[in-house]
């Protein structure tokens, strides 16, 4: 919650690149419209004819233009579960043309259950083992197991000594054994051979999208847990509406090729990247931002902390993230589910074209305002209230914004 509120509290403590941009002008703008009043007293003589231009001329429509739409646009997107960092991460968003999704509780709903335990022995005391290694870790996978040895009454203790790399899986020392828990890479790096018919059987567990674990105690394989995690409902229609919108997509997962391609296929991302560590979803975001994409990292576990950061805009996963992913990251999805990504780029468009409108409507009517007093149409009045009209014409076409996706 506090983390929330921290999010919350720094909106206003940041200005869009085109907010900057907009204050410099108008700087510059104030000093011509000096020089456009003592240019019109100089060559009128007229006093009032220059206070109009002095009037008509204060770029408040200008300045306007921006913080309106952004507010606006934070207001609309908080209604709907997505809290926003700061306004320039709004600006970027609507650059966006490829999103980058974790898996494990981005795509899927994060709550992963225990398939399948295999065990090379006695299934009690690996169940009491596993257990007691994984409840050190904070990962979903972790906890479920946790949870699962706890339905059944199986005995477990904290570990003595707890170690977790990243990409990889953990390793524990409980009850004096030495306990390897994590993918076949890391069995691989640790010299444990897994034994054929355990390959086989996780080979046909992957395929179905399983998640898989082996373990390993005292340097020996000792068995492997498979995990099931259903996907989202609506992550393969948010897919195919940002595909729609001309969005690539692609899935980054730590899991094995085959899982990989089954969550894609089942999600209708046409590109993933298996066997992903953090670096590994480090370096394909830059990969494809070398090649001039602007790509949206959306992710939830400590793992896409990195690339949440290195993405030109990061989303986390609220309900399911963690702090480390939400502190990376520019937004936060707070409501479960994927459904609010393609209003989110839809509305950072639009509100791009609302501040391009206002700006351009703003120094439009600001210098048929100054026309017209300098032709002395307008008096002093009468300027006043053209430039109030524009002021807050601005602001209406900005506050639409609120409005913006409720007739669909």
């Amino acid at each position: 919650f506090q983390r929330m509120v921290g999010m919350v509290s720094s909106v206003d403590a940041e200005k869009t690149r085109m907010v900057r941009v907009a204050d410099k002008w108008a700087t510059a703008l104030v000093a011509i419209v000096m020089v456009l009043a003592a240019a019109t007293y100089l060559l009128t003589n007229d006093a009032y004819r220059a206070v109009t231009v002095c009037i008509v001329f204060c770029p408040c429509a200008f300045i306007l233009a921006t913080p309106t739409a952004v507010v606006a646009t934070i207001g609309n997107l908080a209604k709907r579960g997505v809290l926003v960092r700061d306004g320039d991460s709004l600006e970027r968003m609507s650059t966006v043309d490829t999103v980058a999704f974790d898996k494990t509780g981005t795509i899927t709903e994060g709550r992963p259950k225990v398939l399948e335990v295999y065990s090379a022995g006695d299934n009690t005391e690996f169940i009491s083992v596993v257990s007691s290694a994984e409840s050190g870790s904070e990962h979903p996978l972790a906890k479920a197991f946790v949870s699962f040895a706890d339905e059944r009454g199986v005995k477990h203790s904290r570990p003595d000594t707890f170690k977790m790399t990243a990409g990889r899986g953990i390793e524990a020392t409980v009850a004096g054994s030495k306990v390897l828990i994590g993918n076949a890479r890391m069995m691989e790096e640790a010299a444990i051979t897994i034994p054929a018919y355990a390959s086989e059987r996780s080979e046909g567990l992957y395929s179905q999208g399983s998640t898989i674990v082996f373990v390993s105690k005292d340097g020996a394989f000792a068995g492997f847990v498979a995990f099931s995690d259903s996907i989202r409902p609506t992550s393969r229609d948010t897919v195919n509406q940002l595909s729609f919108m001309g969005i690539g997509c692609v899935l980054l997962t730590g899991d094995n090729v085959r899982a990989a391609a089954h969550m894609a296929s089942e999600a209708g991302i046409g590109e993933y990247i298996s066997e992903c560590t953090p670096e590994t979803k480090v370096s394909v975001i830059e990969d494809k931002q070398s090649e001039g994409r602007k790509v949206c990292m959306v992710g939830d576990g400590v793992n896409d902390a990195p690339a949440l950061k290195k993405a030109w805009v990061g989303i986390a996963m609220g309900s399911t993230g963690t702090d480390i992913a939400a502190d990376a990251s520019d937004m936060v999805l707070v409501k479960d589910g994927l459904e609010s990504l393609p209003h989110l780029f839809g509305i950072s468009k639009e509100m791009m074209r609302k501040v391009r409108f206002n700006i351009a409507f703003s120094m439009s009517w600001n210098f048929l305002a100054v026309a017209l007093s300098m032709f002395a149409v307008l008096n002093p009045v009468t300027g006043a209230l053209v430039h109030n009209v524009g002021s807050v014409a601005v602001v209406v076409n900005s506050a639409l914004l609120l409005m913006y996706g409720k007739r669909k």
